[in-house]
């Protein structure tokens, strides 16, 4: 089975600068069961035969989730993605709430359904929280 993760935008004060990393595990408030503190692993690890984790708390963290789809280099997909397709659409990839799904969303169209299909005929080309011209980059782009 595919077991699906996080990835974590997070300062490292190791390496001083904003840094991705994967989770390592999550924290949840008990009366909630929203997220409070999330742990990745250490870029320094203290010992080689343990691990050590840094912990974040979740106003400091922006979360993307794994969506359980691959581009077509078997790259892990995750929300705030952004998605380059053959015909040079870029889109960014999200949980639609409202139709409990994972949707790509190209500059003024109307959102698509990320499937499996859909994913092989895209690679992944970054991410909404480094790329800094992001509505430039998207305005460009359409699915025609």
């Amino acid at each position: 089975m595919n077991q699906l993760g996080y990835r974590a935008w997070v300062y490292d004060p190791d390496l001083e600068e904003y840094v991705m990393k994967n989770v390592a595990k999550l924290d949840f408030y008990l009366d909630t069961n929203e997220v409070s503190m999330v742990y990745t692993l250490a870029t320094v690890q203290r010992k080689p035969t343990d691990f050590t984790f840094d912990p974040y708390d979740i106003k400091d963290v922006v979360l993307m989730k794994d969506t359980g789809f691959r581009d077509k280099n078997d790259k892990h997909i995750y929300t705030k993605d952004i998605l380059q397709f053959s015909n040079g659409c870029l889109g960014v990839v999200y949980w639609s709430q409202a139709h409990g799904r994972y949707e790509v969303k190209c500059h003024g169209d109307v959102p698509k359904d990320l499937t499996e299909a859909l994913a092989k005929q895209c690679v992944v080309d970054g991410n909404t929280i480094e790329t800094v011209d992001l509505e430039d980059v998207l305005e460009e782009n359409s699915w025609n």
